[in-house]
């Protein structure tokens, strides 16, 4: 019998490719696809929500690592890194990708799993990371809590992602800009 390891890991593995086809990923297919019942996958993998924020988050990880690494290489630092990273990610969830095909395909769900549970956490407990790091450096001096202001920092993100795919207006990158300044002002200011 195999490790529930390497059949989560298989799961994982054919979910997270129908995701990036653009595929809907549905419990029933994913198992006849396995070869496996929709109960050992639950077992597996969770339910169709969780699975989809585990994969959501999957792709958000590797987009902020990348965004991240550009804004560092170009001399980014403080809320001018802070804000590069966070419309970077949201720019690479704009049109044509995977993520905007989900969030226009199914828009309760995606809105649902992006902005609430282990998504929204994990989003918030790497910018809060990002900033003590800045603070650290004595770049940043937050106004409130870290964690706090990582929250409103996500949320006005979210606010702005939802909103520009809503209108068709696009992100607007000074409004984020202004946030993080208002929220992290640089120190000795």
């Amino acid at each position: 019998m195999p490790s529930s390891a390497t059949t989560r890991d298989k799961a994982l593995a054919e979910a997270r490719a129908m995701f990036a086809r653009g595929e809907r990923v549905e419990m029933g297919a994913l198992a006849d696809r396995l070869g496996v019942n929709r109960v050992t996958l639950f077992r597996w993998v969770g339910n169709r929500e969780a699975l989809l924020a585990e994969l959501l988050w999957e792709r958000l990880e590797r987009g902020l690592r990348r965004a991240d690494e550009r804004a560092r290489r170009s001399g980014k630092q403080g809320t001018e890194r802070l804000a590069a990273v966070l419309l970077d990610v949201f720019a690479a969830a704009g049109t044509g990708s995977v993520e905007r095909d989900f969030a226009e395909r199914e828009s309760a769900l995606a809105m649902r799993v992006m902005t609430s549970g282990p998504v929204h956490e994990r989003l918030i407990d790497w910018f809060a990371a990002a900033i003590d790091e800045e603070v650290a450096a004595g770049r940043l001096a937050p106004i409130h809590p870290t964690r706090q202001v990582a929250d409103i920092v996500i949320k006005s993100g979210e606010a702005v992602f939802w909103f520009g795919m809503a209108s068709g207006r696009g992100v607007d990158r000074e409004n984020v800009e202004v946030i993080l300044s208002a929220l992290c002002p640089p120190t000795g200011r």
